[in-house]
């Protein structure tokens, strides 16, 4: 299973910057692609976060939404629940250990660790310190990193 962070899904479904190497990700391998429930908030409110900016309307907004619903329900997205106590002590000790020197911000190091906590083994990112983070933590991060 592979696990996408919030980034990777938007780009996916919004088409953004990155939304062609997504794209090719997802046509060379395919899914199931693990959907946390971290993963599902932040990505509904970066959606709703481009509606207030009015880059996107209410109406893309729900359509977005319904494709995620019927990509949950083909299989496609692999929506499953993890222990935040697990997670959250594996975040915090990422955090102790690789922020000093990678820089990550929180929700980074809560999606890497969800990743670990849910033993998954590749982690889908285009955001570089994160990528870096996936590396340290034993995680395959295949993808390129944009540069920050």
């Amino acid at each position: 299973m592979t696990y996408p962070d919030t980034g990777f899904l938007v780009s996916l479904y919004l088409n953004d910057a990155n939304g062609e190497a997504a794209t090719r990700y997802v046509e060379r391998y395919g899914g199931p692609l693990l959907l946390s429930p971290l993963t599902r908030i932040e990505m509904a409110n970066a959606f709703r976060l481009w509606e207030f900016r009015k880059l996107l309307t209410a109406a893309n907004v729900r359509s977005v939404l319904r494709d995620i619903a019927e990509d949950t329900a083909s299989g496609f997205l692999n929506e499953t629940s993890v222990a935040w106590s697990d997670l959250l002590t594996t975040a915090e000790r990422l955090s102790a250990r690789y922020t000093p020197k990678t820089g990550n911000r929180t929700l980074d190091i809560l999606h890497v660790a969800a990743a670990k906590a849910l033993g998954i083994d590749t982690f889908l990112t285009f955001d570089k310190r994160q990528g870096v983070l996936a590396t340290k933590a034993g995680l395959t991060a295949p993808l390129p990193a944009a540069d920050l």
